[in-house]
């Protein structure tokens, strides 16, 4: 009987080792991934925090190139306001013949300048693209006030695309001749 008991007191014994071991690890493992889960929070804090900031560059960002947008607006329309001036007295270009051009020109290209002699018109620009050049020359087809365009010279400069472009005027309509 005494060999019995010693027998089921180094089982019990055993047991009670197994279940505090058990205890001890799963305990070590609640402990580790707790640490392990706020180490990982405090790093999702930290990243929150960089994207916040790389927002607020990105406003920044944008905000300078709607500034720049603006500022080459502003050119444009200064251009286009000396260009009236200097075709005030020619008595070959109407309104009518300036809205065409004006509507002709792409969001991507700037006209630089614009000389008249008689019937032909010379114009020199400036795109961001060829295909703006292209779209410049297309937006002309449909009409009758300019019958001719034709783009002799495009030249890269700088990451822009420098163009002259001669456009023929044609019957369409005038202030004297309204069809």
């Amino acid at each position: 009987m005494v060999k019995k008991r010693v027998n089921r007191d180094i089982k019990v014994t055993v047991a009670l080792f197994v279940m505090a071991v058990f205890f001890v690890g799963l305990i070590s493992y609640v402990g580790y991934n707790y640490f392990k889960l706020n180490r990982i929070e405090s790093e999702i804090g930290i990243l929150n925090i960089e994207i916040e900031e790389l927002k607020k560059d990105d406003n920044i960002t944008r905000i300078r190139e709607k500034q720049k947008l603006m500022n080459e607006l502003k050119e444009v329309v200064n251009n286009l306001d000396g260009a009236a001036e200097s075709i005030d007295g020619i008595t070959n270009i109407s309104e009518h013949l300036l809205a065409v051009i004006v509507d002709a020109v792409p969001r991507d290209v700037q006209l630089t300048t614009f000389a008249v002699q008689g019937t032909s018109i010379t114009v020199n620009g400036v795109a961001l693209s060829k295909p703006a050049i292209a779209e410049f020359q297309y937006n002309f087809s449909d009409s009758d006030t300019i019958t001719n365009v034709f783009i002799p010279k495009i030249t890269n400069e700088g990451g822009y695309y420098s163009f002259e472009a001669n456009l023929t005027i044609g019957g369409g309509k005038s202030e004297n001749n309204q069809s």
